[in-house]
């Protein structure tokens, strides 16, 4: 086919609903073929129109895949602005009332000014303004914020019309030469990843390294959307994502508006208005924001010129191509350096510095065809190990054989919608319909199915021996990964430290390519990634705020030296991507849809998977790492090193990290309710629009996961001389050892665990689950300490309360775990509190029960946390203190 008259198809797919479809369901062909005709240039009456309705199996494909397959002319549910005109959170838990329009014809007048005045005639162009621009320019006019959460359907209002849009456009890529929908599943995953990260020596090291990973990524993926479209892409969520976005800059450039004024801008500047001091900084927290994680799922056609075996060959290459062109622009650097020092490079240094780049990349993908037969579908999908690690009622598999069995058996037959059924009558006399024609159906167990081959595929890698030259055997390894020989010499490397403008330190090194190009590819020498942005080195240099370690501690409100690494990651996000977490199906409906179902399935059956909701999901973590992570580690004076949706890896300073952690949760949960109490609103310059969708910069409510998802955390935290390695990888221990189950040495999800690393060589470990009693006693104990050193010269409590309690405990061996029989802890512990409070808490006189009562609540959560087989469970209770007392602490003061 030729690719204007692709790219033509795929914009018709994605306009076959008009966006407004929920205000008006009559009218909505009209409305469609009106939005078509404007953005169609020369359109044929006729010809095109025949188009229009020739890919209208595309909408059934998407539909059947979206949505279970409703009952004909039944469960209609109005949509017009009076009361149920909410969207429900695709993960459940909560709705956003939405304030629509007065009338249809204003929705679809306020969506026709959202386009007018592009100036392109090329329908790629075209496809991408659509795709990247129509949703958010609509809902930024007057009276249009509610259209960004139309839904597709009124009868399950928990996937937008955007959502569905993108999935009917993305199946008419997968069209066969015979115009049969076969589509794919790519899995395309690159790595390493945390190793590679956290082999740094400064803050600019670690978000290098991520960002690296980041950039490469969205290379990979471009080589599949320059083929099939953006839309394509169903995790992660691409809209609004920076290095997409810089990315197709060209192609913005390319498109242009009239400006309303007699004058014209481009795309790229409507989007981020690239002119002014303050949307420049804008423009570049967007940009170097490296929210693209390395693994992505698309939708591709099982065969033909756009074959997903190609496209993943494609992206490896670009991948590829890409880091070559890095490496030749930070191997000159290098070598002019080497040179300026006297030390030009030799023979062979840049032999073993290309093989070192080319034998770092670890990327595997799977391609796997939709099986198209349902029955066999659900029959192999039963068999995959995703639903024998489930409960009975989540197992995916089971959700799906529930849902066929009602569209085939349970649902009375004059009910069932004839398009969905092979054996449906021509009459539709009500015989048949017993078998369902659309493989959309199976969209859960392909998906899943894919999953498990691509994780076998990664299993099976192959393991190449590491040779890079005939001289690296006995050549001295790189000082922070110890895997690659040195570039260079020794005398080479002992020059460099000595030279003051030298982008390495007096103290480091020496070290290979990999490490090398992640140290000089984002400097101003050589500039590549400077360039590539379109932005200066101050302007990087403003916006990353840090360049060491040692600039965070500055930010420590007492002057404390220690830093602090937050790891931060999505609870059971397999279950929620599997479909085992999904919320119950009958509270996801629309009263009337409810009505119906209603004993005729079981109450807790679980929403299917579906195509919109992964994109919802997807959306949901993007808009998290790409618009809320990075401000709120800013607000507590920290560096964002990562966020890749659920998974978030920041430094901070000591004392404020905790805090952060609390405030990052509660932004993922969309919950203002477990905000820091401290910490206004004002100062994220967050609002809360309901539960699970946030409202950044006063524009359009953003949906974030939702109060059904939660995150636990990982804080390592250390003097900032300490190995860097060291930190980041405490705090990725401690962040597992938050998910663990209690007998397993954990806290059960929905928890943080804390690793403090003394100078001195001890370690101190705490933790808890969010909701217990352990922060508001951790908060209440700091409350009366004090923060400044003022503070704390006044503060009701000593100074040496924590370790007061400690000593007197310490010979109970709760860290042992052996608890005696006959010790209660329960009774024990209070009172050696008591004398505590008693003996360094004289300030507090008799209001000694402000600290008192939280502290015996605590112990009671500990007994059960005790009782769930966390036999070091009591420790944890002088740890609390232990660990306030040490972050809280001022410059000077004893460990």
């Amino acid at each position: 086919m030729p690719d204007a008259e692709f790219w033509k198809r795929k914009l018709l797919a994605f306009l076959h609903d008009p966006p407004a479809k929920a205000m008006d369901i009559r009218q909505h062909e009209e409305m469609a073929l009106a939005f078509a005709k404007a953005a169609i240039p020369g359109w044929v009456e006729g010809a095109d129109d025949d188009l229009l309705r020739a890919l209208r199996d595309t909408d059934w494909t998407a539909a059947a895949a979206d949505r279970f397959t409703f009952p004909k002319a039944k469960c209609a549910a109005s949509f017009t602005g009076a009361t149920g005109s909410t969207f429900r959170h695709p993960l459940g838990g909560s709705e956003l009332e939405l304030r629509l329009p007065p009338t249809a014809g204003k929705a679809q007048e306020i969506l026709q000014n959202a386009y007018g005045g592009i100036k392109t005639e090329d329908f790629r162009t075209r496809f991408f303004f659509y795709w990247r621009r129509w949703m958010e320019e609509a809902v930024r006019s007057d009276g249009g914020r509610s259209l960004a959460y139309f839904p597709a359907d009124t009868r399950i209002p928990d996937h937008t019309i955007w959502t569905h849009m993108s999935v009917a456009s993305a199946l008419q890529a997968c069209r066969d030469t015979d115009r049969t929908i076969r589509p794919a599943f790519l899995v395309f995953q690159l790595g390493p990843v945390q190793e590679f990260i956290a082999a740094a020596r400064s803050t600019r090291d670690l978000w290098s390294g991520s960002y690296l990973l980041s950039w490469l990524t969205a290379h990979a993926i471009k080589a599949v959307t320059d083929r099939l479209g953006p839309d394509n892409i169903i995790f992660p969520a691409l809209r609004g994502q920076g290095i997409f976005d810089v990315l197709h800059r060209d192609l913005y450039e390319s498109a242009t508006y009239a400006d309303g004024k007699g004058g014209e801008e481009t795309l790229w500047e409507r989007m981020y208005m690239d002119g002014r001091k303050r949307d420049r900084a804008r423009l570049a927290r967007v940009l170097l924001n490296p929210t693209l994680p390395n693994r992505f799922l698309a939708l591709v056609p099982a065969s033909g010129d756009r074959a997903g075996d190609h496209l993943a060959r494609a992206a490896e290459e670009a991948i590829h191509e890409e880091l070559r062109a890095i490496s030749a622009s930070c191997w000159d650097a290098f070598a002019k350096l080497a040179t300026d020092v006297g030390q030009p490079p030799q023979d062979g240094w840049k032999t073993r510095w290309d093989k070192q780049v080319e034998l770092w990349p670890q990327v595997t993908w799977t391609v796997l065809p939709w099986e198209h037969d349902i029955a066999k579908g659900l029959s192999d999908f039963d068999s995959l190990p995703v639903n024998a690690t489930a409960n009975a009622d989540e197992a995916p598999a089971t959700v799906l054989q529930a849902f066929h069995k009602l569209a085939t058996q349970t649902m009375p037959v004059q009910d069932r919608d004839p398009r969905y059924y092979s054996d449906a009558d021509r009459d539709d006399t009500g015989k048949g319909k017993t078998r369902l024609n659309n493989p959309g159906f199976l969209w859960s167990a392909n998906v899943q199915t894919a999953e498990f081959a691509h994780a076998a595929r990664r299993n099976t890698r192959e393991f190449a021996q590491f040779v890079t030259d005939p001289n690296q055997d006995g050549a001295r390894k790189d000082a922070l990964t110890g895997r690659e020989e040195i570039i260079g010499s020794e005398n080479l490397w002992d020059a460099l430290r000595s030279v003051t403008e030298s982008p390495l330190k007096d103290n480091e090194g020496p070290y290979g390519a990999v490490t090398l190009i992640k140290r000089l590819w984002c400097r101003r020498a050589p500039g590549y990634l400077l360039d590539k942005l379109g932005i200066d080195d101050k302007l990087m240099h403003d916006t990353l705020r840090f360049e060491s370690v040692e600039d965070i501690a500055k930010s420590n409100d007492d002057s404390s030296p220690y830093v602090a690494i937050i790891a931060m990651d999505g609870d059971e996000m397999g279950k929620w991507i599997s479909g085992a977490k999904t919320p119950a199906f009958l509270d996801q409906l629309a009263e009337s849809a409810e009505s119906y179902f209603h004993g005729k399935i079981p109450k807790n059956l679980r929403r299917p998977l579906t195509p919109s909701y992964h994109m919802q999901f997807s959306e949901a973590l993007a808009n998290f790492a790409n618009h809320v992570a990075g401000r709120i580690v800013r607000r507590y004076d920290g560096q964002l090193i990562y966020a890749g949706g659920d998974d978030v890896l920041a430094m901070l300073p000591a004392d404020k990290a905790l805090r952060c952690a609390q405030a990052l949760r509660a932004a993922f949960r969309g919950k203002q309710s477990e905000l820091p109490d401290q910490d206004p609103v004002r100062d994220f310059n967050l609002a809360f629009a309901a539960d699970g969708f946030l409202l950044v910069d006063a524009e359009y409510p953003i949906i974030v996961p939702g109060p059904r998802a939660d995150v636990s955390c990982g804080i390592a935290i250390g003097h900032s001389s300490h190995p860097l390695q060291v930190l980041v990888r405490e705090a990725q221990a401690a962040e597992k050892r938050a998910k663990k189950d209690p007998d397993q040495g954990g806290f059960g999800r929905a928890a943080f665990a804390v690793s403090l690393l003394k100078r001195g060589g001890e370690t101190v470990h705490w933790g808890a689950q969010w909701d217990s009693p352990a922060l508001p006693l951790y908060q209440t104990y700091c409350g009366l300490r004090g923060r400044t050193q003022q503070e704390k010269e006044y503060s009701p409590i000593s100074g040496k309360f924590p370790y007061a309690l400690a000593a007197l405990l310490h010979p109970y061996r709760l860290e042992t775990g052996a608890i005696e029989d006959g010790f209660d802890p329960l009774r024990v512990i209070p009172l050696e509190f008591d004398h505590v409070l008693e003996q360094q808490a004289a300030g507090l006189k008799g209001d000694r029960k402000t600290l008192r009562e939280p502290a015996i609540r605590y112990l009671g959560w500990l007994q059960s946390q005790f009782d769930a087989g966390r036999k070091t469970a009591f420790a944890e209770f002088e740890n609390l203190f232990l660990t306030a007392a040490f972050i809280e602490r001022s410059r000077g003061e004893e460990e």
